[in-house]
């Protein structure tokens, strides 16, 4: 059979990377018994929201009275409207209305820019600005730890030179940014980079990397994926909570729907002018058939509830003060705290408690789920190694006991894995005991309990 090759080369790939404890699989935390979510990215709990679902069929029923209009008696300014079930096709093709475009020059307004298009995902969206904005000539200096949409949009530009700056590192910008003019063979240069880091969590110092581009006349793309919805007044992301919209050196910046907003997509904003390009150049927007009627609802919708989400965006953030400060502190339950080299810095809802080896990492949040926590591990080679981590996201559909109870698991668990071993209060096998806990973790973690004194 003449693909039996091909399946047996898969075969001892996937048998390669499972040695290796790289192999990814797909986990349902319902099957799971993980009720508790710190996982997702749905930070101001709107993907399970009862509001924004009623809002939006709401919204989808008016759409559809308007539909059903006998000819002639339909609002003028919503042309004619495309089915609510699916688009039917690109943007170029059958697949536009104008119920998109005013969706679209209301999120412009909302995010302070000229104009703004949609695609069908963040991954889209940076995919398609890098693939075809740099041309030859040009540079694209990006953070080391940009997102892989934006790595595959590098991969597929055109830009003769692809330099990496450390992270979050102004001066190593300056200093890669100074020596491309210095050598004066670059035409445009285009830095890219992220607001809110998505395995780290950490805040870029956007108002200086700004200034660093500025000062070498370069452009600055800006993912706000993990910062939209969370940051600013109105959840408008780091651009709008730092009043950077008019900054000079802001080429466009990228805002996702799917995360903190709910619900499915993303939006390019910049200059008109850029707008108009993409739509002539972006791959991605061209040959991909476009968002459904329900899910442009949908994001209307969230954005007219983000100027309602005050209380959850202040619950959210008090959440991860909560988590950081009580997982390094001295406790009452006889877990010991976790040493502050272990949580990467971050003041976000994703935070981050290094778990260094593939293995132990998946371990560590296979036996924080059969507790009920869905919690899932970072691995090489998402991430470097030695800094696998399990990725925790905080949201407003959390409560305090809640991250208390997570903390006391996590603090337990990393007892029970450090630990030489010895229970000296003799109370291994009898319940209660404060120690009790991190021993039957160590067993679990090592497949053997700890020896006694």
């Amino acid at each position: 059979m003449a693909g039996a090759g091909v399946e047996g080369w898969m075969r001892g790939v996937l048998q390669r990377r499972e040695a290796e404890g790289t192999l990814r699989d797909l986990k349902v935390a319902e099957t799971e018994g993980c009720s508790l979510d710190f996982g997702s990215n749905d930070y101001l709990g709107l993907a399970r929201s009862q509001e924004l679902a009623v809002a939006t069929e709401r919204e989808v029923e008016r759409i559809r009275r308007i539909n059903a209009a006998p000819r002639g008696t339909m609002p003028a300014e919503y042309g004619m409207l495309p089915p609510l079930m699916g688009s039917g096709g690109s943007r170029l093709l059958s697949g536009n209305s104008s119920y998109a475009e005013e969706l679209e020059a209301s999120l412009a307004m909302f995010h302070k820019r000229e104009a703004a298009l949609i695609f069908n995902s963040g991954y889209d969206a940076n995919l398609g600005v890098l693939s075809c904005i740099p041309q030859r000539g040009d540079a694209v200096v990006y953070d080391e730890l940009v997102h892989n949409s934006m790595q595959m949009g590098m991969k597929l530009g055109r830009q003769t030179a692809q330099i990496a700056f450390r992270h979050n590192d102004c001066a190593h910008l300056q200093q890669v940014l100074s020596g491309l003019r210095a050598a004066g063979s670059t035409e445009r240069i285009f830095v890219a980079l992220e607001s809110i880091y998505s395995m780290d969590g950490d805040c870029a110092p956007l108002e200086q990397l700004l200034q660093v581009a500025e000062a070498n006349g370069a452009w600055v793309i800006v993912d706000e994926a993990h910062a939209t919805g969370v940051l600013g007044p109105n959840g408008e992301g780091l651009v709008g909570a730092l009043g950077l919209e008019n900054s000079p050196a802001l080429f466009c910046s990228v805002h996702t729907f799917g995360k903190a907003l709910g619900v499915h997509g993303a939006a390019v904003f910049g200059s008109a002018t850029l707008r108009k390009f993409l739509i002539n150049y972006a791959r991605p927007l061209i040959y991909s058939t476009s968002l459904p009627m329900h899910s442009l609802a949908a994001i209307r919708c969230s954005y007219d509830m983000q100027r309602i989400m005050h209380a959850a965006r202040s619950h959210v953030l008090n959440l991860v003060a909560i988590f950081r400060a009580e997982l390094v502190a001295p406790s009452e339950d006889d877990t010991p705290p976790l040493s502050p080299s272990d949580l990467v810095e971050s003041t976000s809802p994703i935070q981050a408690v290094l778990v260094p080896g593939n293995e132990r990492a998946i371990k560590v949040a296979d036996l924080l789920r059969e507790h009920g926590f869905d919690v899932r591990p970072i691995r090489k080679p998402t991430v470097p190694e030695g800094t696998e981590r399990l990725r925790i996201c905080i949201h407003a559909h959390n409560s305090v006991t809640q991250v208390r109870d997570l903390i006391h698991h996590i603090r337990a668990f990393k007892a029970g894995a450090t630990t030489c071993g010895q229970c000296t209060c003799g109370q291994y096998k009898r319940q209660p005991c404060k120690c009790h806990q991190r021993l039957e973790y160590f067993q679990q973690l090592h497949g053997t309990p700890p020896a006694k004194l």
